[in-house]
């Protein structure tokens, strides 16, 4: 019998041992790893009893950097296998729906209260108008949507595109640096 367990305990202690090429992690990669992971989120924000928003995503990665530094990134499964957008439905101080907001990634910076929304994203409102860009911030104190960059906004009578968009979070009141469009105008 003694031969058997000084095999078994040698096969354990090999199966144990580190490789040589195979380092410890260093500070940049251990920085990189979040300290909460969830697959599936969904997450449902509510003020005074109100929704505020809801948001659904098929991954989440939340960083806490101290002393006061959180963020969340939420996108697509580092992992592969799915490809799902992120999806966030924005509430109004009534707790109506305000609007939807589509992209393929999202960051949230919680000191800021700001959401920055990446890659393909959709803004869409209940009275059909329409925000098209590559990246919007959402700051949620000042209830603002702002597209830095080309931006393509669609209403009902109003088509713009141009540079620079800073608009309420309904869509009802926009400015831009640059634009040219189309506006309908009742006679």
């Amino acid at each position: 019998m003694p031969p058997r367990f000084v095999v078994l305990a040698l096969v354990l202690l090999a199966g144990c041992a580190r490789s040589h090429d195979e380092a410890l992690p260093t500070e940049a990669d251990l920085a990189a790893v979040p300290d909460q992971e969830s697959w599936d989120a969904v997450l449902h924000v509510d003020e005074g009893g109100r929704p505020r928003l809801v948001l659904d995503a098929p991954y989440l990665a939340r960083f806490d950097r101290p002393p006061d530094s959180l963020f969340v990134r939420l996108g697509p499964d580092p992992m592969g296998g799915d490809s799902a957008r992120v999806r966030v439905e924005i509430y109004d101080e009534a707790g109506a729906p305000s609007a939807t907001v589509r992209a393929d990634r999202l960051v949230y910076h919680d000191e800021e209260r700001r959401f920055v929304a990446e890659g393909g994203v959709e803004v869409t409102t209940a009275s059909d108008r329409r925000l098209e860009s590559e990246q919007v911030a959402w700051d949620e104190r000042r209830q603002q949507l702002r597209a830095d960059g080309y931006f393509r906004f669609v209403s009902p009578a109003e088509r713009v595109q141009g540079v620079g968009l800073v608009a309420s979070e309904d869509l009802s009141r926009y400015a831009f640096r640059q634009g040219s469009g189309e506006l309908e105008v009742e006679q």
